[in-house]
C-alpha cells in the first residue's frame, strides 16, 4: 500500500445498465499505519484493519483491488483527473449575495456582502465576533452603511 489517502467504492449496476458507484470509505496510509476517516458500514474497518500495516493487510489490500464490485482509488488520482465518473459534480447553489452595501470608513468605500448567515467584508469573510465588532461600529455612527444599487 503506497502512502496517501484512498477511497474505496462499491459498484453496482443498475436498471439500466449503467454502473453506479457509492462511496464505502476513505482512508489514509501514513507512517506504515491505516487510518479511517468514513467507513459508512463499518465492512472496510473489518476487512482492513486500522492500525500498523503488515504482511496480512498488505494481502488483503490486494485481494480487495481485485475485487469486481470494488474500486480502490489513490486520491493522487483523482486530483490528476482520472476516473472523472467518482467525481461528483458541486452544486453551490446561489452564489449572488442577499444583500450588498457600501460601508465607509477611513474616507474610503468598501464592498460589504451578506450571504445567508456569512458576511464579507472586501471579497473577506468575516467571523461571527468580527461581524458583531462591525455591527456596533456601524450603530455608533463610526463606520457608514448604505444600500448598494
Amino acid at each position: 500500500m503506497l502512502p496517501g489517502m484512498y477511497r474505496i467504492y462499491r459498484t453496482r449496476i443498475d436498471v439500466r445498465g449503467n454502473p453506479q458507484h457509492q462511496l464505502l470509505a476513505r482512508l489514509m496510509v501514513s507512517n506504515g499505519h491505516l487510518h479511517y476517516f468514513e467507513d459508512s458500514d463499518d465492512s472496510m474497518s473489518r476487512t482492513l484493519k486500522p492500525g500498523a500495516v503488515d504482511a496480512e493487510t498488505e494481502r488483503r489490500f490486494e485481494g480487495l483491488m481485485g475485487n469486481p464490485y470494488l474500486k480502490i482509488i489513490h486520491e493522487d488520482d483523482l486530483k490528476a483527473g482520472h476516473h472523472p465518473e467518482l467525481v461528483s459534480v458541486l452544486d453551490l447553489g446561489e452564489t449572488e449575495p442577499e444583500s450588498t452595501f457600501d460601508l465607509t470608513f477611513d474616507g474610503k468605500k468598501h464592498l460589504l456582502e451578506v450571504y445567508g448567515g456569512c458576511t464579507v467584508l472586501d471579497g473577506k469573510k468575516l467571523s461571527d465576533d468580527e461581524t458583531k465588532a462591525l455591527m456596533l461600529e456601524i450603530s455608533s455612527g463610526k463606520k457608514l452603511l448604505e444600500p448598494r444599487g
